[in-house]
């Protein structure tokens, strides 16, 4: 942990996702819960892009699971919960490729950027793509 304050943002964001497991449809809650979940969600991708590749991330990624299945939940409700699950995946999205790219680059199985998108198969779809 950097700080204390770090510390305790992160076990407040714990705390809130695990509010969502409790027995309560999450449909009771009005519009502002959204924006809990989504403030816990920033917290724990925050600190998922700031951690070491070789930190076990599971228990973090299990938490953004959760906040992003509970913002899926409330969508259905509420457009300002699609809109914030649409943000939250893209952002854990981006993160999560960062994360394998420098997981590769570190055990030497890509050196540039251009070798992870041939990895991914990406030219294959770009090809295929600017053929249409």
């Amino acid at each position: 942990m950097h700080n204390t304050h770090t510390a305790k943002t992160l076990h407040a964001a714990e705390n809130i996702s695990k509010l969502l497991t409790l027995p309560v449809p999450l449909t009771k809650h009005t519009h502002f819960f959204t924006c809990v979940i989504t403030l816990a969600s920033i917290v724990h991708l925050s600190h998922w892009a700031s951690i070491n590749i070789s930190i076990d991330d599971e228990p973090l990624k299990q938490f953004i699971r959760l906040e992003i299945g509970a913002l899926k939940i409330l969508a259905g409700l509420w457009p300002c919960a699609r809109k914030a699950n649409q943000q939250v995946k893209k952002v854990a999205q981006e993160i999560s490729s960062s994360r394998k790219l420098a997981d590769l680059r570190s055990l030497g199985l890509i050196s540039t950027d251009d070798d992870f998108m041939r990895s991914l198969g990406i030219e294959d779809v770009i090809d295929q793509g600017a053929h249409i």
